[in-house]
């Protein structure tokens, strides 16, 4: 199974908790391409808009996560900081 596409509830990780449920979703309009990620063993979840059609042209390099808009790089430097890259 590929991790990025699953979207059944309770899938054990390594014994170490549940893979998250992700929506892929296209972009529509103004509303850019983003993905919902929802919680691997509830219903709490989060989006992160990431571009497509008028939405790239508007804010190119932008990244929009749990309603946080900020340039990829300063993402990528919050990643880097708690370990996740």
């Amino acid at each position: 199974m590929e991790i990025l596409d699953n979207r059944k509830l309770l899938v054990e990780y390594k014994d170490e908790g549940f893979i998250p449920r992700f929506y892929w979703k296209k972009a529509m309009g103004i509303t850019g391409t983003r993905v919902v990620i929802k919680c691997g063993d509830c219903d709490n979840q989060i989006e992160i808009y990431y571009g497509g059609k008028d939405y790239e042209k508007m804010v190119d390099n932008l990244i929009e996560i749990g309603g946080v808009l900020a340039h990829k790089d300063i993402w990528r430097m919050v990643f880097k900081k708690v370990g996740i890259i």
